[in-house]
């Protein structure tokens, strides 16, 4: 469990990483676009379709704060999972009631 925290906090303090890491994250972004926009029958550009993949790709940014806080010596590998899988579950339920009402529809002209 050391060497994770380790990683992560080499990653934190390693600008040229961490803007590797924000690249890749933005093509991700941008790829989950495009497939929840093809979905859900809209234009690739629709800013439901980019919300929903930034607020997907999130989920990642809330894995690694919670590894961080939750990734101590004094904490078991089972237990430091359940509470990283608390967090994620509680950022993802956000996430779902936002998409669900959004309903990812192309608007209606009116």
């Amino acid at each position: 469990m050391a060497d994770v925290r380790r990683f992560g906090e080499l990653l934190h303090a390693t600008p040229s990483l961490r803007a590797h890491q924000r690249a890749a994250t933005e093509r991700l972004i941008d790829e989950a676009q495009e497939v929840l926009a093809e979905r859900a029958g809209v234009d690739k550009d629709a800013p439901e379709a980019r919300i929903a993949a930034v607020a997907l790709l999130g989920l990642w940014d809330v894995h690694a704060r919670s590894m961080h806080r939750h990734l101590t010596p004094d904490r078991a590998p089972a237990e430091v999972h359940t509470a990283i899988m608390d967090d994620i579950r509680r950022a993802a339920r956000v996430i779902e009631s936002g998409i669900a009402s959004a309903h990812l529809t192309a608007p209606t002209d009116t």
